[in-house]
């Protein structure tokens, strides 16, 4: 006689998940144990604004963020940087940038630097891409990777022993064994966010969280293919399975149940 092998009947998400596994890539982000920013109080950073340059909290498409302006003459740097404590082996930080107004690598482009007490990872955001400096060579990291106008999470998980790091871009990863070997001793667990405005004016960045810790986690805000359950749309049974794919990074991604 026939039997009956799944109704698809979870009465929750997480049951849905559970019985039905994804082979999709799980995205990236920094486990926050050693700081964690929403930025709804920027006080304690320390505030190394020169010229026009002016950093301030301020609420911007429904967030808390730190602003950061380079001002309206030429030279203006909004600084904001913080001391969060030494750094071991490993570190992975991550932020959520809104750039709004990005120049070319050298004018209006916008920094965050960490360093450990010897060696300073850092990073340079422009319109023409992501470039880190390796003690000699800005090195681009992929191609434009950077996009003015849109929200973008990025993570980076250094290595401070082998001075490498691993490079993700809302949670996936875009670069491996990246070389950030620029021996620049300074206060080990400093960190930085910087606005330049080199030779144009106004540049401008939000940043709406911050994360350091010393591994990673799973960025709940990226998940590229997921199950549900739901009791709007079924055959058969009380609930259905539903199947959710990002447009982005879901291809050839497959949920699998297996009936013993």
């Amino acid at each position: 006689m026939p039997k009956e092998l799944d109704y698809m009947e979870y009465s929750t998400d997480a049951l849905a998940q559970a019985a039905y596994v994804t082979n999709a890539t799980e995205a990236i982000i920094s486990n926050a144990d050693i700081d964690n920013e929403d930025m709804a109080d920027i006080t304690d950073w320390t505030d190394s604004d020169s010229g026009t340059g002016v950093s301030t909290q301020e609420t911007f498409d429904g967030k808390s963020c730190m602003k950061l302006l380079s001002g309206g003459t030429a030279g203006g740097v909004a600084n904001r940087n913080q001391d969060i404590g030494a750094f071991g082996t490993r570190t992975v930080f991550s932020f959520n940038a809104y750039f709004e107004t990005l120049g070319v690598t050298g004018d209006n482009d916008f920094y965050f630097t960490a360093n450990n007490g010897t060696n300073y990872f850092y990073c340079i955001f422009a319109s023409d891409g992501l470039v880190i400096y390796d003690g000699a060579t800005w090195n681009e990291i992929g191609t434009n990777l950077v996009v003015s106008d849109v929200w973008q999470e990025w993570t980076f998980d250094c290595n401070w022993t082998t001075q490498r790091a691993e490079v993700y871009l809302d949670g996936v990863l875009k670069a491996s064994n990246v070389d950030f070997s620029y021996a620049q001793p300074t206060t080990d667990g400093l960190i930085r966010f910087m606005q330049n405005g080199a030779t144009t004016v106004n540049g401008l960045t939000y940043i709406d969280w911050f994360k350091a810790g010393t591994t990673t986690a799973i960025n709940p805000n990226f998940q590229y293919l997921q199950s549900y359950s739901e009791s709007t749309i079924k055959t058969q049974g009380s609930y259905a399975l539903k199947a959710v794919a990002a447009i982005t990074d879901s291809l050839n991604k497959t949920l699998t149940r297996t009936i013993t």
